[in-house]
């Protein structure tokens, strides 16, 4: 698949134009069976509540670099962006940053069976990194490079899409995938029960490598007992994931967007597991090469959360 394909078919049937603004907020996720797509979900259902009631759609997407490129041409209005891809994409200077979301963590999946316990024993396995166009795969070519893996060194890398990558593995035809995702995730729990599985370790010298050159990134753990099998808490490394805001967000619609997830961040941690653990501190804090957009900065300086910035730094989209 293409990585627009799936928002090119849109605009065929008529769904999503440039020229002609949709009623709703789009928002871009990622695959059907990853976190981005039910967060998005959530994030729409809270909108379309009171007081704001800011109806949206929820749109399947091929990833990060994808939303990116999609909110850039007009396509979308929202987008959920690892805060890496953010970084090492250079988009348009018309996108903003409205705040973090979850955090995500760079999960490699096996069979129990397959004889993989560490990020060495990969070496001649057939290994998944995603598509193209998604933080799982620019994550992952990353850490392969900290690794000075000559290409060869790993039998076969191949790009199926998030839908597929369980039922292949249990298949026997690839023998790990990499999917970079918060957690529990239904696409590691689909694995689960197909075959039993096992959770890598991403650490080691490599991985110190790795987060010496690339500081966006962060160690984190996936929590025990969240998967059949996996009765221990995993090291490895993460990011969380930010909402994007493309050009047609001026600064009194961030605003609003701002300020009915904020004032509603209860409810909103109640809509999926995933979300659960959202803490205010790290929803506005630095973590993405975007800017913050004016909209909810003006929000967050409102309630005390940042400091006004400095007279000559100050600046404002406005309203077309």
């Amino acid at each position: 698949m293409r990585p627009l394909l799936y928002l090119f078919s849109l605009l065929l049937l008529g769904a999503v134009s440039p020229a002609r603004a949709a009623p709703d907020l789009l928002i871009g996720s990622g695959s059907l069976t990853g976190v981005y797509y039910p967060a998005g979900g959530a994030l729409c259902r809270l909108l379309a509540r009171a007081p704001a009631k800011l109806p949206c759609q929820v749109v399947a997407t091929g990833g990060s670099a994808d939303n990116l490129a999609a909110l850039s041409r007009g396509y979308l209005s929202l987008a959920l962006v690892q805060s890496d891809v953010q970084l090492t994409t250079s988009p348009p200077p018309a996108l903003y940053r409205l705040f973090n979301v979850h955090q995500e963590a760079l999960t490699l999946v096996t069979r129990q069976d397959s004889g993989i316990g560490s990020l060495a024993d990969l070496a001649g396995k057939r290994l998944d990194i995603g598509n193209p166009g998604s933080g799982d795969n620019s994550t992952m070519r990353l850490l392969l490079q900290a690794m000075a893996w000559p290409d060869e060194t790993v039998a076969a890398l191949s790009h199926l899409p998030g839908s597929e990558r369980a039922q292949a593995l249990c298949e026997g035809q690839i023998d790990a995938y990499a999917y970079v995702v918060g957690h529990p995730s239904s696409a590691i729990s689909e694995a689960a029960s197909l075959c039993p599985i096992r959770l890598i370790p991403v650490e080691g010298e490599a991985v110190d490598r790795l987060l010496q050159t690339h500081p966006y990134y962060q160690r984190t753990r996936i929590p025990a007992d969240l998967y059949p099998g996996v009765d221990e808490a995993i090291k490895t490394i993460g990011m969380p994931a930010g909402l994007i805001a493309g050009p047609q967000i001026d600064e009194a619609l961030a605003y609003r967007i701002t300020q009915q997830v904020f004032n509603r961040l209860p409810q909103l941690r109640r809509l999926h597991p995933a979300l659960s653990q959202l803490d205010r501190q790290q929803m506005i804090g630095e973590a993405g090469g975007l800017p913050l957009h004016p909209g909810a900065r003006r929000f967050f300086v409102e309630q005390g959360w940042l400091p006004p910035l400095p007279a000559p730094a100050q600046h404002a989209l406005r309203s077309p």
